[in-house]
């Protein structure tokens, strides 16, 4: 016989609250107030757009080609 243990589902705005209260105040202070963990506020971050990301890093890797043949 097991338990299974529920797990807490949370709202869009509440999520949308949550976000704005860490960028406030920081993540770890929002996560002790609201009473959960820090990877739970992290999750609920846009990720970011895959193609920005890449730009990044062909730029920086552009950087170091050119100074590596001055």
């Amino acid at each position: 016989m097991t338990i299974s243990k529920t797990r807490k589902q949370y709202t869009t705005e509440f999520k949308e609250e949550a976000l704005r209260l860490a960028s406030k105040i920081g993540t770890t202070k929002a996560a002790r107030e609201l009473s959960f963990y820090q990877s739970q506020i992290y999750s609920w971050r846009p990720a970011r757009p895959k193609e920005g990301f890449h730009q990044q890093a062909r730029i920086r890797f552009s950087d170091r080609e050119c100074s590596a043949q001055a």
